[in-house]
């Protein structure tokens, strides 16, 4: 988790929420649930460009999946709004493997770039 934190605290547009979870001391936050923000570009946008990588992220956690405000915990935490609309979620478990992360950065510096573009123009 922490190389995975590392570059995404580093790429334009992989913004950790919250942000002082790259410093924060172990045992802060899940070590296996991760939520980043790319403003402007739409979190449902980034769910699907990473998709069609083959790589599955989501909006919000599994029991908010029907509901439609999913970023109140979020705005309780003082996310804004739009970091929140952008957010996405990341699972990361026992299972999950380096090249799993490999993937997922890959397709992150292979997408991003261009959403973010494509949301400030």
């Amino acid at each position: 988790m922490s190389r995975l934190l590392d570059e995404l605290a580093s790429m334009e547009g992989g913004d950790p929420i919250p942000r002082d979870r790259v410093t924060a001391p172990p045992g802060s936050f899940s070590p296996f649930i991760l939520k980043i923000t790319a403003p402007p570009v739409p979190g449902e946008v980034l769910v699907r460009a990473l998709g069609d990588r083959g790589v599955l992220v989501s909006t919000g956690s599994a029991c908010s999946s029907r509901k439609r405000d999913r970023n109140r915990v979020l705005e309780a935490m003082g996310v804004d709004r739009e970091r929140a609309f952008s957010s996405v979620r990341i699972s990361i478990g026992c299972a999950t493997t380096d090249d799993d992360i490999d993937a997922l950065l890959e397709a992150l510096h292979a997408e991003l770039p261009a959403l973010l573009r494509v949301a400030r123009s």
